[in-house]
């Protein structure tokens, strides 16, 4: 929720009324223009971005390797199989008009069955909680803004093996909150994105097979501006960015649940002269992976531009850590 003087130029993208520049944003899609889910996206950090000193020679998580996300869309098949064409949408919420989305969309075919039925059981898509709130005093101040949601849709299938429902709920939580203080010397960011995703099949009211998807996403920023006396102004910096990802499978038969679990997260420090030029920064980088038996662990150490630690573990390793 910074306020960003971009946003009121009036060459940006002919935006002719300022916006709010906050922090929540949400990827969603729509079957004939009715919404069928959505996520709010991990915050990239873009090369160059906060101080470019940071980024020299890795990059913040997902910057060359976007997110995706995906959308489970069997509890609307209804919706497409009467042999009509349907538009199939993508938007984003809260957003100017700058945003690139794209999707792949997968279909199953049934090649045992001459005909294919669905029906909707339940639609459940209230609106999602906003929570706004700001003080400013120019040009110190506060601004949070808080997102919470929950959405369940179901529907039936009966194709060759038979009559199955398809259970999908999501719940989302956000918070950002921006702290300017000392003149708009000392700011401070706290952002933290939640996401829960479950999939359940059933066959009448006993489910076969579950799916779980949690996300955790905090970040926090800190910058101060130091007015050297006799020196020019420098900007110090300190981030830190993570992601939390862990997806379990389980079978109501076989009993057993397979899980993968990835966090990745990244600690950086620095100092740059205000309005650009000279700088330095460091960072560390850890990244883990754990799938049943198989895992991978990397932590990298930057400083002046260069890689001053690259330190790689296997599975065994990782459990004598432990």
């Amino acid at each position: 929720p910074l306020r960003n003087n971009y946003l009121h130029q009036p060459t940006a993208a002919q935006v002719s009324a300022p916006r709010a520049n906050g922090a929540f944003r949400q990827v969603y899609a729509t079957i004939d223009g009715r919404y069928v889910g959505g996520h709010i996206p991990f915050p990239v950090i873009y090369p160059s971005a906060i101080n470019s000193f940071f980024w020299s020679p890795v990059a913040a998580i997902g910057a060359f390797d976007m997110p995706s996300y995906d959308l489970d869309l069997t509890p609307f098949l209804s919706l497409m199989l009467d042999g009509r064409p349907h538009d199939i949408g993508l938007g984003v919420r809260s957003a100017l008009p700058h945003w690139l989305v794209n999707a792949n969309l997968h279909l199953w075919v049934d090649y045992w069955s001459d005909a294919v039925q669905a029906g909707p059981v339940e639609y459940f898509a209230p609106a999602i909680q906003m929570n706004r709130n700001a003080e400013w005093h120019n040009p110190d101040g506060q601004s949070e803004i808080g997102a919470e949601g929950r959405e369940r849709f179901s529907g039936w299938v009966s194709w060759s093996r038979g009559n199955l429902t398809t259970e999908v709920q999501h719940k989302m939580k956000l918070r950002s909150q921006v702290q300017v203080q000392n003149r708009g010397a000392v700011t401070q960011i706290d952002f933290v994105l939640k996401e829960r995703t479950m999939v359940t099949l059933m066959r009448r009211n006993q489910w076969l097979a579950r799916a779980q998807a949690v996300l955790d996403a905090p970040m926090q920023v800190q910058t101060a501006i130091v007015n050297a006396e006799g020196g020019p102004a420098m900007q110090k910096t300190r981030l830190f960015h993570q992601l939390m990802e862990q997806v379990s499978l389980s079978g109501a038969q076989a009993g057993a649940t397979t899980t993968r679990e990835l966090t990745d997260r990244q600690d950086a420090e620095g100092s740059s002269l205000v309005g650009g030029g000279w700088g330095s920064g460091s960072s560390r980088s850890s990244y883990q992976y754990r799938d049943g038996s198989r895992c991978y662990s990397r932590n990298v150490a930057t400083a002046g531009g260069a890689v001053i630690q690259d330190r790689k573990a296997s599975c065994f390793a990782m459990a004598d850590d432990a």
